[in-house]
């Protein structure tokens, strides 16, 4: 900083100006203004004023190579029109994000990636890009490109090209085994991995197109829509954090998918003693006995209907139930019991049964207050179905087996056996009653051994139906994807950079939970997964040239606690140019 005095016909003006540079060229801006002579004399007092006025410049240079951050005055002026070829704003809540990605190693992706291929790729800043615009402001790729120019220049190292970032998400999709494979095992030196039970399960995404080709094709929608879809297997372990993914085909069977991506996870990540857990729909006998090993071990939903019927009639069995929690081991007849006394309690039993021919436990559990919402549920559907068969009998066109068309027959006889031309419907009230059989009641099977004289360290059922439970983790995951993340509709048509865009999706999944996982570890537990995507997205930052940047969002708990933890104070009232130079160059390292 210098001193500039300013002289007209009738006033000289005292400023203290500073050189900036903005794209490689110097320029002057006033730091702060002294005021006139006569006003930089009542300053100065005995002093003279010009000699009060430099050795005030020299106590500023003083202080900022002290790094002591001096008060600024920051000069607007209402005439003046902001420069059309600067910004101004800028987003700034990906520095926590940038800040854990360098910490986990990620930064090394690139080099690990491009050792093979196109070396002329700026792989790593791509890599952030995708991952930071996913996690913040969900879009297209080429909206996340353009968005970027929004992010804090020390985000965006290198000049990135449209055409880069899609010879990106190629690399990317044939690297894909590698890439899983390293933050797996950057995570698990970052902090221990919880692999002790891992989860599985499939969704799928639909595409906005009209014809299926090689790779997206027709199948079963989760939405219910009549779309081409891919579908994505995905692993979790036990602190729901996504572990490995698969993608493949619309119309392949989601069961075959377990054991190819298992079989990745014992040779790549190494792991070998595990327990596998996953819904009835992926409990295919093939997967039950790849996961009968002395080192591994499975639990499984077990649906009531499909037993074989002596078993089912144990199941459903009023007596002989046991109550969570009871110590005294004492059995309960369900049909004697009162609702309201046990509408929070869960009760068991279990029993080792053979089914496909694979001797197995099973465990059965009832809840007055699941049984009540299914028949809260099914109520609904029964009272649409009346409608229909009263009011809109032309909805019948289409059944599935969730739907509350199940529930109605339809028929083209007569109550004679005659043969009709006017389709006749009714409620299924047979349909119904069977339903109601199994209200309440739930599965679940395993191979784990129950605890015993010979082998004390086995499970019992409660831990069993524990680790059953758990499955919302997973649930939760494919919930977060598909909502806050936007992962669908996709805008993609090559097939491996479709399989890149959920790969990415998977590690921008893992970003996040790392990032609550590192608030929760240090004891702030006071926040949701949308409350801290919500101050991540709304925080911004106005330069001024010169100067510095002044926070545009409001203070939170939240902002709190992360600057707490990543040691990034970015809510202060101004932050100076050499301070942000600072914050940059923390959140640039491990």
């Amino acid at each position: 900083m210098r001193l500039q005095i300013s002289k007209t016909k009738n006033a000289e003006s005292f400023y203290v100006v500073r050189s900036v540079y903005e794209k490689g060229k110097r320029t002057n801006i006033i730091y702060e203004k002294l005021g006139t002579l006569p006003q930089v004399k009542e300053k100065a007092g005995s002093q003279d004023p010009y000699e009060w006025a430099r050795a005030y410049v020299a106590e500023l240079n003083r202080k900022e190579k002290e790094s002591f951050e001096p008060t600024l005055m920051v000069p607007f002026s209402p005439d003046a029109d902001l420069d059309s070829n600067s910004r101004v704003k800028y987003k700034s809540g990906h520095l926590f994000l940038q800040k854990l990605f360098y910490q986990l190693g990620w930064n090394r992706i690139s080099g690990m990636v491009k050792a093979g291929g196109d070396s002329e790729i700026p792989l790593n800043t791509i890599l952030q890009m995708l991952l930071y615009t996913r996690i913040l402001y969900p879009r297209s790729k080429k909206a996340s490109w353009e968005l970027y120019e929004d992010f804090l220049p020390a985000a965006r190292a290198e000049k990135v090209q449209l055409h880069q970032v899609y010879r990106a998400l190629d690399l990317i999709a044939e690297n894909s085994d590698k890439i899983q494979e390293f933050v797996y095992k950057s995570t698990e030196s970052h902090c221990k991995r919880n692999t002790e039970v891992l989860y599985y399960d499939c969704t799928n995404f639909f595409f906005e197109i009209e014809n299926e080709d090689d790779f997206r094709k027709y199948g079963h929608s989760k939405e219910n829509r009549p779309n081409p879809i891919v579908q994505m297997g995905m692993f979790i372990d036990g602190d729901g954090i996504p572990l490995a993914v698969t993608v493949f085909p619309g119309n392949r069977n989601e069961q075959a998918s377990l054991k190819p991506l298992e079989q990745k996870i014992l040779k790549d990540f190494e792991l070998s003693k595990f327990i596998v857990c996953t819904d009835a729909g992926l409990a295919s006998r093939e997967n039950r006995l790849f996961n009968s090993h002395p080192d591994r071990r499975y639990v499984v939903t077990q649906s009531l209907k499909t037993l074989p019927e002596p078993v089912r009639e144990w199941a459903l069995e009023k007596k002989g139930w046991f109550l969570e929690g009871d110590r005294k081991r004492k059995t309960y007849d369900l049909g004697s019991i009162d609702d309201e006394a046990f509408r929070d309690r869960i009760f068991y039993k279990e029993q080792v049964v053979t089914i496909a021919g694979i001797v197995q436990r099973l465990v059965v559990t009832y809840s007055i207050k699941a049984r009540d919402y299914q028949r809260n549920v099914r109520q609904r559907q029964i009272d649409r179905a009346v409608k229909t068969v009263n009011v809109k009998p032309q909805e019948m066109e289409h059944n599935r087996q969730t739907d509350y068309k199940r529930l109605i027959q339809m028929s083209f006889l007569t109550e004679d056996g005659e043969v009709c031309s006017v389709k006749q419907l009714r409620v299924d009230t047979d349909t119904i009653a069977k339903e109601e059989m199994y209200d309440g009641f739930y599965g679940v099977c395993t191979n784990l051994l129950p605890p015993s004289e010979d082998n004390p360290d086995g499970t019992d059922a409660l831990e069993i139906l524990r680790i059953n439970h758990m499955r919302w983790q997973i649930e939760d995951c494919f919930r977060e994807l598909k909502t806050e993340f936007k992962s669908r509709p996709v805008y993609l048509s090559r097939e491996n950079r479709i399989k890149a865009h959920f790969l990415l999706c998977s590690l921008s999944l893992i970003l996040l939970k790392y990032l609550e996982k590192s608030m929760t570890d240090h004891g702030f537990t006071d926040f949701s997964t949308e409350k801290l995507l919500n101050q991540l997205r709304d925080m911004e930052l106005v330069h001024f040239k010169g100067f510095g940047y002044v926070p545009a969002s409001n203070p939170s708990p939240i902002l709190s606690a992360l600057q707490d933890i990543f040691r990034i104070p970015i809510s202060k009232e101004i932050i100076t140019e050499k301070s942000m130079k600072k914050i940059t160059s923390v959140s640039l390292k491990p």
